[in-house]
């Protein structure tokens, strides 16, 4: 479960502004790319309706999304509506519209990671189920309204454990774009949002409202792209000048747009190290320290990290963090960025090394272990790269 900051105006259905939601369908017609590869995505797999005894579908079917039942002491015709389980992890809500936990459910696992192929626990120390409120629905679902417990028919379908409801499941596309019935009326482009700012992104992909990165050491907590990214040296760029909003960024569907390649800006700053020539920049530069459903090893999560800086010191990852109350956050350097930690960096391939044994490469690797092939044309050295 995400912790978030509340926008006042996320809480405000704008349809009280004279505009009304009228479904991502509704775009279809005009917008049948965009639609396309959006059901592609994650945003339009995020509350997926569970109808009777049959459980949701997504595409690539061929990815181990879901189990073939739910959590275990459960059937189909018991669950409401499964969160997530496009790419990393699913979530469940029983029939109430309470999400599962593992405490809940007498310790045995809820939660079903993806990536990994098993079960896995879900707040194994709450003995309750837990309300599906607005502080965690407000960024899976378009068109938010929050409800307080009592307040019962203003519950999605008068569940008891879903305290609010929405225009759409899932992160349609006036989640971003705003109401689009006025649009439909004009098919004028201002009378529709298009934004493109980081911010907008941020309006979910942040946990923070003063932005610090949240942690539960050794990892970075997930959904903190925007975060991570205003502690980055890439803080003044929009979101959308890597990504495409509309396209997932695994199962190559090009989320991650063709011009998102860092030498298109880092001209002249590429430096194939030997042995690693078949690396990506972002292989070392976006590792894998954020955590959402499992990590893989000591070394290596399944969310890419956004600080892009590396810390090239031999200092212990638990450094990296810092506790303010009952809460941990990631430790700034001195200039405000998030540095990723050599182990995270490099140790996930390099296992059978050490902290020590990676600072002594860290500092100078682009420019002291040129590959033994011909180096490509435009070189020099990186001093922005440290």
């Amino acid at each position: 479960m995400r912790f978030f900051f509340l926008p006042a105006l996320l809480a405000v259905s704008l349809s009280a502004f004279g505009r009304e939601y009228v479904g991502s369908q509704t775009c279809n017609p005009c917008h049948v790319s965009e639609y396309s590869t959006w059901q592609g995505s994650g945003h339009a797999h995020k509350v997926n309706i569970v109808s009777g005894p049959v459980r949701p579908t997504y595409p690539y079917p061929d990815f181990p999304h879901l189990d073939q039942n739910p959590p275990v002491g459960y059937q189909w015709s018991e669950i409401s509506i499964v969160l997530g389980g496009f790419f990393w992890k699913a979530r469940f809500l029983d029939s109430d519209g309470y999400i599962l936990t593992t405490g809940a459910n007498g310790g045995i696992a809820t939660q079903w990671n993806c990536l990994t192929v098993q079960w896995a626990n879900y707040e194994g120390a709450n003995p309750a189920r837990k309300p599906y409120d607005f502080s965690c629905f407000r960024c899976h679902v378009t068109n938010p309204i929050a409800a307080d417990s009592a307040d019962l028919p203003n519950h999605w379908q008068n569940k008891p454990g879903i305290w609010g409801r929405w225009s759409e499941p899932s992160v349609g596309c006036e989640a971003c774009h705003g109401p689009g019935s006025a649009h439909i009326a004009t098919q004028h482009p201002d009378s529709i949002e298009l934004q493109n700012t980081a911010a907008l992104c941020g309006r979910c992909h942040s946990r923070n409202a003063d932005h610090r990165v949240q942690a539960q050491p050794p990892w970075v907590q997930n959904y903190q792209q925007y975060d991570e990214l205003l502690h980055s040296p890439h803080s003044f760029m929009p979101c959308g000048q890597c990504h495409d909003p509309h396209k997932s960024v695994v199962f190559d569907q090009g989320g991650v747009t063709n011009g998102a390649i860092c030498v298109n800006c880092h001209l002249l700053r590429e430096y194939r190290v030997a042995g690693m020539e078949n690396l990506a920049c972002s292989d070392c530069h976006m590792a894998e320290f954020d955590k959402s459903g499992q990590n893989f090893n000591d070394f290596q999560a399944d969310v890419h990290n956004h600080f892009f800086n590396i810390n090239p010191s031999d200092q212990p990852r638990d450094s990296s963090f810092y506790q303010d109350g009952t809460d941990w956050y990631v430790r700034l350097g001195n200039n405000g960025r998030g540095l990723i930690p050599l182990d995270v960096a490099c140790l996930k391939c390099h296992t059978d090394q050490t902290m020590a044994w990676a600072s002594a490469y860290a500092t100078s690797i682009h420019r002291n272990h040129p590959a033994a092939a011909k180096p490509e044309p435009n070189i020099t050295s990186p001093e922005f790269f440290t």
